[in-house]
């Protein structure tokens, strides 16, 4: 996208100071620990908001590219 947008240039929120993938493990947890105290629907909740989300990014990115998101 930053190639299409921006020339290439990385914005300063991508710049990771520390490794990526325990920053994921980190915020995973962090996650895991806050839906501990969710009752099932607060959980199905999140899992459908969370689909959608992904669908609606990948229609985005689909429309930014070209493509037809359908």
């Amino acid at each position: 996208m930053s190639k299409l947008l921006l020339d290439g240039e990385a914005l300063e929120f991508y710049k990771w100071g520390e490794n990526v993938n325990g920053l994921k493990d980190t915020v995973k947890g962090q996650i895991e620990e806050l839906a501990k105290g969710w009752n099932r629907q607060e959980r199905d909740s999140c899992i459908d908001a969370t689909a959608a989300a992904f669908m609606g990014g990948g229609g985005i990115n689909g429309y930014l590219y070209g493509r037809n998101p359908h």
